[in-house]
């Protein structure tokens, strides 16, 4: 996972991460929203299953910090998977 992450010794040595280097904005824009729909899935499942409980203490903050994590992880492993499988812009044989 860490070698798929980017953040192993096999990494740069400058320890630079490429920013979505390589990928067209169509497959961000797909990833980006396949992103987006997870955390609000997220937000509105953990809402509901929370909804009869009395909102006390940080009970009611517990959907957002869900949405936010699930929104953060799977925005970074989309945006990892889609540098490790963009086509490479010169082959050298």
């Amino acid at each position: 996972m860490l070698k798929f992450l980017g953040i192993t010794s096999e990494a740069p040595a400058d320890g630079s991460i490429p920013a979505w280097q390589g990928v067209s904005k169509k497959h961000r824009g797909i990833a980006f929203a396949i992103s987006l729909a997870l955390g609000l899935a997220t937000f509105l499942v953990t809402r509901w299953l929370l909804s009869d409980l009395p909102p006390e203490g940080y009970l009611p903050l517990v959907p957002w910090n869900a949405a936010a994590a699930i929104l953060l992880i799977s925005t970074l492993v989309a945006e990892r998977g889609l540098i490790r499988n963009a086509p490479a812009e010169t082959c050298e044989i």
